[in-house]
């Protein structure tokens, strides 16, 4: 996403006390972006407050807390979403590990992001500010009725329905995959860029 599309959005950054998620904290906060940050230090966090100012909201919680990433996502409906919490993994080789102190990070980290990222699908789309087309659709047929869009087809020996197309304007990464032909000559789905 270019810079200059990030002024006036919200940003949630997990992990936001220290590390990478404090610079990703900062930089989208430069970049005009409102940024939550979530991490469990609260002084850390009050501290990155301090640095941002109003373009910061500090919120001291356990981001594997699967309940937690409802009601954040809920509250504030961020229009970015950076999943960057994890569990500081015990540094020993690995024949002084258990399985529990060996599984934790897998156990703390990717639950994390399987929650969040649950819930974000679980949310409604917002229509995009912007009504021009996306970069990759040819303006030309950006504002053609839902009546002229053919209906995407699932691959084939797919039960899985499709989902509608996205309106004219929406711009999203989960938006309607579409069909193309492979360099193999195969017909494939991608999602738009």
């Amino acid at each position: 996403m270019p810079t200059q599309e990030l002024s006036g959005t919200r940003a949630l950054v997990t992990g936001a006390s220290r590390g990478f998620g404090r610079a990703i904290a900062v930089a989208l906060s430069k970049h005009g972006a409102h940024v939550v940050g979530v991490a469990r230090d609260l002084g850390r966090l009050e501290e990155l407050h301090q640095q941002l100012g109003g373009t910061f909201t500090p919120v001291a919680a356990d981001a594997a807390d699967p309940v937690l990433a409802g009601q954040l996502l809920n509250k504030y409906r961020p229009h970015t979403l950076v999943l960057n919490a994890g569990a500081a993994p015990l540094t020993r080789p690995v024949h002084r590990q258990t399985w529990q102190t060996f599984s934790r990070n897998w156990e703390v980290d990717v639950q994390h992001v399987f929650n969040w990222t649950r819930e974000a699908l679980l949310l409604p789309l917002e229509p995009a500010a912007r009504s021009s087309p996306s970069p990759a659709e040819p303006r030309s047929t950006a504002r053609h009725s839902a009546a002229a869009t053919p209906e995407p087809r699932p691959p084939s020996g797919s039960s899985r329905p499709m989902p509608p197309p996205s309106p004219a304007g929406t711009r999203s990464a989960s938006g309607s995959p579409r069909c193309c032909r492979s360099s193999l000559g195969k017909q494939t789905w991608a999602r738009p860029e």
